[in-house]
């Protein structure tokens, strides 16, 4: 019986990890998703002429970058937000 528990301990141990690993893979790609979608709609709004749009998709870039861990890009885009 302690066998069959330990075991059962073992595998829900590593199911939970590989949740993890899934859920942030999903995350990461969904986050190189916005990325574009931000550097779009910077994009436009500069071509636009609408500088307080273009300024928060730069910092949401730069927040999106930071949650990456990608802090060099992160500085550069807020630096562009300022």
């Amino acid at each position: 019986m302690e066998k069959n528990a330990s075991l059962e301990k073992n595998i829900m141990a590593n199911n939970a990890g590989l949740t993890m690993s899934y859920t942030d893979s999903y995350n990461r790609i969904a986050a190189q998703k916005r990325l574009k979608d931000y550097e779009i709609l910077a994009f436009a709004c500069k071509r636009a002429g609408k500088s307080r749009d273009e300024g928060r998709s730069y910092y949401s870039t730069g927040v999106l970058y930071d949650n990456l861990g990608k802090f060099k890009e992160a500085i550069s885009q807020y630096q562009k937000f300022l």
